[in-house]
């Protein structure tokens, strides 16, 4: 699983706490997948964006074709 987190200011992010905080609610929510993020059969990889550089502010209109 990926999140992409945006930062106002990058540099001073606190990346740690960030991972830690969001580890500790989304494992209370969804307990069966903490198993599996502990044996590596789960991964979560966190991306840490400046602002204006999420994936959805590059998207236009509707993608659907």
């Amino acid at each position: 699983m990926k999140v992409s987190v945006e930062c106002k200011e990058i540099e001073e992010c606190d990346r740690e706490f960030i991972k830690e905080n969001f580890l500790r609610k989304f494992f209370k929510e969804k307990k069966e997948l903490y198993h599996n993020y502990l044996d590596g059969t789960f991964e979560i990889i966190f991306d840490f964006k400046s602002p204006g550089e999420l994936e959805f502010y590059k998207i236009r209109g509707d993608q659907r074709g």
